[in-house]
């Protein structure tokens, strides 16, 4: 090693960790799990955590869903293909779909679900932590600063119409009419299928518009 290089590397100080308190020490690892959960959610019948990663549109800060291994410990179908093609669409349209794709194999709780994720329902969804029809499809739009109604039949009146021969992925489709509006509503994702929070029991999935008899009308937002 020539002397002017070992010299310089002598004379280079060492860097060492900084020493931090018991309470910067918690604050850390506290962070460092939040960063854990905003990044990956542990889904029923997937062995590899699905990562939340959203690359065609970039999520507001704090905006990712997030959901502990006993939120999501029960079992159960997760839809009904591994993956689905979403053809080409709006930007927002597409990337609301994969938001809410994400959470394929989430039970189903009656009032559960914010803006950030699963959560404790009420009623019959006070013990599952989960998302609802709305709450659903709520929290996909969320993801990219689009704020819609909470409840279905709300949703429905605040949306833009579209025909049904018409409709693109990220529309939403309503179902089973009734004396407020529509009691049950979904996300199209293209290829004949949409996906929804079904029922008390459930789980969020896929299924085929086919399945459906009672399409009340579809709407869009974003």
């Amino acid at each position: 090693m020539p002397p002017n290089l070992s010299n310089t590397l002598n004379q280079t100080p060492r860097q060492t960790a900084p020493t931090l308190t018991l309470g910067q020490d918690e604050a850390l690892r506290d962070n460092l799990k939040i960063l854990q959960r905003q990044s990956k959610i542990k889904i029923p019948g997937i062995s590899v955590p699905a990562i939340i990663d959203l690359p065609e549109l970039a999520a507001p800060p704090g905006g990712v869903g997030n959901a502990s291994a006993a939120n999501a410990a029960a079992t159960g179908p997760r839809g009904d293909q591994p993956y689905i093609p979403i053809p080409p669409t709006s930007k927002i349209g597409e990337a609301v779909v994969r938001a809410a794709l994400q959470m394929r194999g989430i039970p189903y709780s009656w009032g559960g679900g914010t803006d950030k994720g699963p959560s404790l329902g009420i009623a019959q969804g006070a013990n599952t932590v989960g998302f609802d029809c709305s709450s659903l499809v709520k929290y996909a739009f969320a993801q990219y600063g689009v704020t819609i109604p909470r409840v279905t039949y709300d949703q429905f009146r605040a949306g833009t119409p579209v025909p049904e021969n018409k409709m693109m992925p990220g529309d939403l489709v309503f179902f089973n009419p009734g004396p407020q509006g529509p009691g049950h509503m979904g996300i199209f994702i293209g290829n004949g299928k949409f996906l929804q929070a079904p029922q008390t029991g459930d789980f969020v999935k896929i299924s085929d518009l086919s399945s459906r008899s009672d399409l009340v009308g579809v709407r869009r937002f974003g």
